[in-house]
């Protein structure tokens, strides 16, 4: 109940985390209707989402890595970088380990930073192929 009063939405069919996508599968009502979060809120759902993601969320490192070999940041920018994919890694985990059903308001907390994470992730991309321009011109 607690966790419907959160959302906005009311189970028509069944309850939270119940079958493998969770409440996907069940009529719902209110002003958010289905998410993501919807979906993941069981076990065998979570580790597919997980398990699919995994491959893209290591490539992630790959491309920092790549990306500072070529641009060749200044060591702050660099540093900061790292960090943002560090969290955007650690908060994400949250997100993933912490389902909407069980704990909502870490779950909420935890989805808001993994986005501003990824943001400023992919930003400083754009930062760091700026300076390396900027470098590189006569």
């Amino acid at each position: 109940q607690r966790r419907m009063n959160i959302s906005g939405r009311h189970n028509v069919a069944c309850g939270c985390g119940e079958g493998v996508f969770g409440e996907t599968a069940c009529g719902q009502d209110g002003v958010n209707y289905f998410t993501v979060s919807s979906m993941t809120s069981t076990a065998p759902s979570t580790g597919a989402f997980v398990g699919l993601l995994g491959p893209t969320i290591s490539s992630m490192w790959w491309a920092l890595g790549e990306s500072h070999r070529v641009l060749r940041p200044s060591a702050c920018l660099a540093n900061v970088h790292y960090w943002t994919l560090f969290f955007f890694q650690v908060s994400f985990g949250v997100y993933a380990t912490a389902s909407d059903c069980a704990f909502p308001d870490l779950h909420v907390r935890a989805t808001k930073f993994f986005l501003v994470f990824a943001w400023l992730y992919n930003l400083l991309f754009v930062v760091a192929a700026c300076g390396a321009r900027a470098q590189n011109t006569n």
